[in-house]
């Protein structure tokens, strides 16, 4: 009570008691008023409770829980976890704010949570990067603040952990489709690009990138650099670039295409293309029906095949300009190696002598001849009686044809 009888009671006075500045951490808890909540020189805890609340943290790794109520949430300097609650929250980011983590989860239909920047921070001060489904922004790039948005991108960016808008202090505002649209930009640098639920096409351009494609029939090209893509679910293209790099379909009926370099290609599960390039090639197919494309210039490939599904039916497709009397047979430990005569281009089938479920069941030519496996022992047998054409000799020699013609003819259909 005051001399002029002003009187508080025990909520007014509970309500004006909120800003301290002890060194070390304290824990402030809100009430069903609207509030001023502010840490100081610690690892504070405040909490808003009900109420439109004003949370300010301070200095110090602070956690501030704005709980019910349309509430605005400053960490101040320091690493923060800032998390809203209920309502249409926002969140006060800028120069200064350290690396700070928002983890927004409210169901309520139409909730609009927001980011506000800070005074001199421009859309064009802010690099933004995923990894999984957070949103990373930074200030003045990889090194400056940070402000993780955990789960932002979770169901497509459309559930109850979204913030809805990115504001900065000119007016501009990133909606979610702009944050989409920007975080699949590549660089040439090395980028971390994510696809969305749809039909996406992304390309890495220069640097060393990880892609993924998830769900939708994508198009992914590394383009230069040692790339990773990931094509995930449907129908996927990827394409490799000069370098050494890896292509994993995922499931779905995908076409996987090296280009120059020594790639690793799997096709995981479904009916896979994989067409390794020049270079040196390892080639996975999975399980599904895979075919694996070889020809002049495509180098010394490896292929992978293990497959125990009945049926199966895997091939190797061999490119125009090479007939079936250009290819040799040759066994090789538990593998075949099949060679085009007078180049060193080479595809070997691992394990094909260790068991069935290795083997790729038919080799194809661009003229329509079929080799079935069972029938490769035979011209592995007739072959091994002569040693292989040298270099640059494209046909087979008139003294191997009179032995050899004859086994091709009957085996090749």
């Amino acid at each position: 009570r005051f001399a002029d009888g002003t009187s508080w009671d025990y909520a007014t006075t509970k309500s004006k008691v909120v800003t301290v500045n002890p060194p070390t951490g304290i824990t402030l808890q809100g009430t069903t008023a609207d509030e001023t909540l502010s840490g100081g020189l610690g690892n504070d805890i405040l909490n808003g409770g009900a109420g439109a609340d004003l949370l300010q943290g301070g200095d110090g790794n602070d956690t501030l829980n704005g709980d019910a109520g349309n509430d605005t949430l400053d960490g101040g300097a320091g690493n923060d976890a800032l998390n809203g609650g209920v309502g249409n929250d926002t969140y006060l980011f800028g120069r200064g704010s350290g690396r700070d983590t928002v983890s927004d989860y409210d169901t309520t239909a139409g909730n609009l949570d927001t980011v506000q920047f800070g005074e001199g921070v421009a859309a064009s001060d802010v690099q933004l990067l995923r990894s999984g489904d957070s949103l990373y922004l930074y200030i003045d790039g990889l090194t400056g603040d940070r402000l993780e948005l955990q789960n932002y991108f979770y169901q497509e960016g459309v559930s109850a952990y979204s913030v809805e808008n990115i504001r900065f202090a000119d007016g501009t505002n990133w909606d979610l489709a702009a944050i989409k649209a920007k975080v699949i930009v590549p660089t040439e640098g090395n980028d971390s690009l994510v696809g969305y639920a749809g039909n996406d096409t992304l390309s890495g351009l220069g640097g060393d990138d990880i892609i993924y494609g998830r769900a939708g029939d994508d198009t992914i090209s590394g383009g230069a650099g040692a790339d990773t893509l990931y094509g995930e679910d449907g129908n996927d293209t990827l394409i490799g670039g000069t370098q050494d790099d890896i292509l994993n379909g995922g499931a779905g009926a995908d076409l996987l295409q090296g280009g120059d370099g020594n790639d690793t290609l799997n096709g995981d599960a479904g009916n896979d293309t994989l067409d390794g390039g020049a270079g040196n090639d390892a080639l996975n197919g999975g399980v599904g029906n895979d075919t694996y494309l070889f020809g002049r210039g495509s180098g010394r490939d490896t292929v992978s095949d293990y497959d125990t599904t009945a049926g199966n039916l895997d091939s190797a497709q061999i490119s125009a300009g090479v007939s079936a009397d250009q290819l040799w047979f040759t066994k090789n430990g538990n593998d075949l190696s099949v060679t085009i005569i007078g180049t060193s281009d080479q595809l070997t089938i691992s394990n094909w002598y260790a068991s069935g479920s290795y083997r790729i069941e038919q080799f194809k030519t661009s003229d329509g001849r079929v080799l079935l496996d069972s029938q490769v022992q035979s011209l592995v047998d007739a072959m091994a009686a002569f040693s292989p054409p040298t270099a640059g000799e494209t046909n087979l020699p008139s003294s191997y044809q009179s032995s050899l013609n004859t086994v091709i003819a009957a085996n090749w259909h």
